[in-house]
């Protein structure tokens, strides 16, 4: 007994190795570092997070809060169905993926941002489409809507030609970037099945949640860019674009790092130089790659169709930039 008691003593206990996640650690540290920020100006930051609600307020809610509501009856009421038999078929030979994309593809140009991959993640989890068909689906089905380009974007520039050419450069550029990521077979081909219940309350509390989300999206990033700001890395970031581009007007750069954050106060800051062809450029890209707070909403949804988020950003980005070279030769039909 003695000698199986000395044994257990002698024997080692096996070592855990612990994995360091180097990335938890990191948005941890980016936390801690955003709250160390705010606590030290809490008023301007508070004032940047107001201002960045009431550009969702009055620029965004009127324009989208419609559309989710819509779209989320329409859904109901099996309007993928209709429209897919009219979209489905060209979709589905341009990108190998289910005829119900066409409903998809419907809903994101008429709708814009996130509604695309809010439908896509309805889809995925009713089990209509797989992962690969959400991946390629992304990769056409993310645009502005013409609302918002059309109404808000229009009211920035006061030029409603320039507005035009922001819609068509967004629309063309997310047609051609599907063909880079198109499935090499569509193997899943469900009919959409109508739901048997549609209730009014219902998809407007749904809408409800999808808006405030949205809103919550535009005020947090709009205070992250000032944060941004404040720290001299946008403002730096500007400067370098602008010295390397002597020809563009100072501050041009900066709205741009703007909109690559929060893309409505960036639309906003180029606005302020006019609609030249190097603002036409940039706006573009902006409109395209919809910034990275609308990137966030997008990647909320998307996730539970486990599309990664550098997934998602490598299609945004192909797509920004195939609508800046677009809207060179565009912009000679439009800008005088």
């Amino acid at each position: 007994m003695n000698g199986v008691i000395n044994r257990l003593k002698i024997a080692k206990k096996p070592k855990i190795k612990t994995k360091i996640n180097f990335s938890k650690c990191f948005k941890i540290l980016l936390t801690i570092a955003g709250m160390i920020l705010f606590i030290s100006d809490p008023k301007q930051y508070i004032a940047s997070f107001s201002n960045g609600l009431s550009l969702f307020a009055k620029s965004v809610l009127p324009a989208l809060f419609p559309f989710f509501f819509f779209t989320k009856t329409l859904t109901s009421l099996g309007g993928a169905k209709f429209i897919g038999k009219i979209l489905g078929k060209p979709i589905r030979k341009a990108y190998n993926t289910p005829k119900i994309a066409g409903y998809i593809f419907a809903m994101s140009l008429m709708s814009g941002y996130p509604i695309g991959a809010s439908v896509t993640s309805d889809f995925y989890n009713n089990k209509l489409i797989t992962r690969e068909d959400a991946l390629a689906v992304t990769a056409f089905c993310s645009t502005s809507g013409p609302l918002f380009v059309l109404g808000t974007v229009n009211g920035f520039f006061d030029n409603y030609k320039f507005a035009v050419l922001m819609l068509l450069t967004n629309y063309f550029s997310a047609l051609i970037n599907g063909f880079l990521y198109r499935n090499k077979q569509c193997e899943n081909d469900c009919d959409f099945i109508v739901s048997k219940e549609n209730d009014l309350s219902k998809n407007i509390r749904d809408s409800i949640a999808s808006i405030l989300m949205v809103g919550g999206f535009i005020a947090l990033f709009n205070m992250i860019a000032d944060m941004l700001s404040t720290l001299g890395i946008l403002p730096t970031l500007g400067s370098w674009v602008d010295s390397i581009f002597s020809f563009i007007p100072d501050g041009t750069g900066y709205a741009f790092f703007v909109g690559i954050i929060e893309m409505t106060k960036g639309c906003v800051l180029l606005s302020v130089s006019g609609t030249t062809l190097t603002n036409a450029c940039l706006c573009s890209f902006v409109l395209a790659f919809g910034g990275v707070g609308i990137a966030m909403q997008s990647i909320a949804f998307l996730q539970k169709c486990n599309v990664k988020p550098s997934e998602y950003f490598i299609r945004k980005f192909s797509q920004a930039t195939i609508a800046l070279i677009l809207t060179i030769p565009l912009s000679f039909l439009f800008l005088n």
